[in-house]
């Protein structure tokens, strides 16, 4: 039957084991060393995939640990915000207490030197009335006067001071 199609048995056994001798030795001369690429490729994708994977679990890492150093952060600054107010309020009390106070003592400074400015000036009105009436007295002593000629004599002596 092989004849028939024009196919020697002796020339498809020599075909037959040329092409098991070429497929041996390209096996071992061309198909090895392939292998071996495509196997250290496989293991360098596998490495990457690793590496990839770890680097990723290791950024979720780092990005949790910043998310909550992030957060005690603002916690943080919450809290220094809040005590720096409480301090501007108890320094802004403590100075108007102390602006109250000084108010105070020059509220009483001037009501004290207007007790003495009063007390002076009631003193200087003492003495010139003593002194007018001293003045008044001496000059009604000297002559002897009648009514309108005393009331005029006060009354320049009022109007216009002692002489």
């Amino acid at each position: 039957m092989l004849q028939t199609l024009g196919i020697h048995p002796s020339q498809l056994l020599i075909n037959i084991v040329s092409f098991l001798i070429l497929f041996f030795l390209l096996k071992k001369v061309l198909f090895a060393p392939i292998n071996g690429v495509l196997e250290d490729r496989a293991e360098r994708i596998k490495a990457d995939r690793d590496e990839a994977v770890r680097l990723r679990d290791e950024a979720a890492a780092n990005q949790a640990m910043l998310e909550q150093r992030l957060g005690n952060i603002e916690a943080e600054a919450r809290d220094r915000m809040q005590a720096a107010e409480r301090d501007a309020r108890a320094v802004r009390e403590q100075l108007l207490e102390e602006a109250r106070g000084e108010r105070d003592k020059v509220v009483q400074a001037g009501i004290a030197e207007l007790r003495r400015e009063r007390e002076k000036l009631l003193t200087e009105v003492r003495d010139l009335v003593a002194d007018l009436s001293m003045a008044a007295a001496a000059k009604i002593v000297e002559r002897e006067l009648d009514i309108n000629a005393h009331r005029a004599l006060i009354d320049d002596i009022v109007e216009h001071g002692v002489k």
